[in-house]
């Protein structure tokens, strides 16, 4: 299996925090109410919990694809 990569849409982000509740060492509000990604490629055994953290995003901003 290939890494993940992880996409953020910020026009469409309201740093809501949902998929930093379900994985907060891959997403992080900041102090400006911002969402950040800690990192945008993770390993594949996580991709189920990525895809929990983009389908509870209300705004729909985050995106996991498959590299290679």
């Amino acid at each position: 299996m290939s890494a993940c990569q992880i996409t953020l849409d910020r026009t469409r982000c309201a740093g809501i925090g949902l998929c930093e509740a379900i994985s907060p060492d891959v997403f992080e509000i900041g102090d400006d109410g911002q969402l950040q990604l800690l990192v945008d490629v993770v390993e594949p055994a996580r991709r189920q919990e990525l895809e929990e953290a983009a389908l509870n995003c209300p705004t729909q901003s985050i995106t996991i694809s498959t590299l290679g």
